[in-house]
């Protein structure tokens, strides 16, 4: 038998012992655990800081290109959400931009802080994260954007030029209603191509524009591009105030992001009367 075989057989003994028992796969390998366990941990252990050691590097690298296996291999595990106040080195911004970038994509969302130790904001967020329904995202630009490539400095040992390639730093989740990824619509509205529409009743549309990178940015993007239709309405989640997507020419969303800050705007056919309280 080979190493993976003898794995996975293993792991078939575990789950025939464990039955029905929620099972997360945490540093096991992808694929040969795919029908055996429930969830599996994406990418490192992240930790208390945006770089080095066990930082947020590894979250943001991994999350996009392993989230298409959210729902139909396993849940993705993005680790524990941080959401404390102290013990770590991470900007309010920081903090909320990564606990909303792992909650958009639909998988396991846990933390391991101490609820009862959090301000009345962060409670909000974790209320706003936390959804029953089985849910996913979609990056409508992964792949897409343009490659530049930074030259960096010569080593000691050797004076060839090295450079290294830099994607966009700034990284667009779409999330749709649960409601709408169920039944017959789930694998039509799963594929890229398809144009995300709004379902009667519950048509609220989540995007979230993340600024990974150093410098501050504007984007703007039409909602055709990101796969959306019939919105005309929209709410700012973080600033908590409404807007208007529909302009003369074609619908769209702005915004202007500091350093390692994120953007959660949700959208809608219809007005916004009270702020949304969770995640579609």
């Amino acid at each position: 038998m080979t190493r993976i075989e003898i794995w996975r057989r293993v792991a078939e003994m575990i789950r025939a012992e464990i039955g029905d028992a929620t099972w997360l796969g945490c540093g096991c390998p992808l694929w040969a655990a795919v029908g055996l366990v429930d969830a599996v941990r994406i990418g490192s252990d992240v930790g208390v800081e945006w770089r080095g050691h066990l930082s947020a590097q590894s979250l943001l690298r991994d999350q996009a290109t392993r989230n298409f296996t959210n729902g139909i291999l396993w849940q993705t595990d993005p680790d524990c959400i941080l959401l404390r106040e102290r013990f770590h080195h991470l900007t309010e911004s920081e903090i909320r931009s990564l606990a909303m970038y792992a909650a958009m994509t639909g998988g396991v969302t846990m933390t391991s802080d101490a609820l009862d130790e959090l301000s009345p904001e962060r409670l909000r967020l974790w209320k706003l994260l936390l959804n029953p329904n089985s849910a996913t995202c979609r990056f409508p630009f992964l792949g897409q954007s343009p490659i530049t490539y930074e030259r960096l400095p010569a080593d000691l040992y050797s004076h060839r030029v090295r450079h290294q390639a830099v994607a966009d730093s700034v990284l667009v989740q779409v999330r749709v209603p649960s409601v709408i990824l169920s039944g017959a619509n789930a694998e039509r509205l799963r594929a890229t191509s398809e144009t995300l529409r709004s379902a009667q009743g519950d048509d609220q549309v989540a995007i979230f524009i993340f600024n990974t990178g150093d410098a501050p940015v504007q984007r703007t993007y039409a909602l055709d591009a990101l796969g959306i239709a019939n919105a005309r309405f929209g709410y700012d989640w973080i600033n908590q105030q409404t807007f208007q997507v529909a302009g003369a020419e074609t619908a769209k969303v702005s915004v202007t992001l500091a350093p390692h800050d994120g953007a959660l705007l949700f959208v809608s056919a219809a007005p916004f009367d009270v702020a949304p309280e969770r995640l579609p």
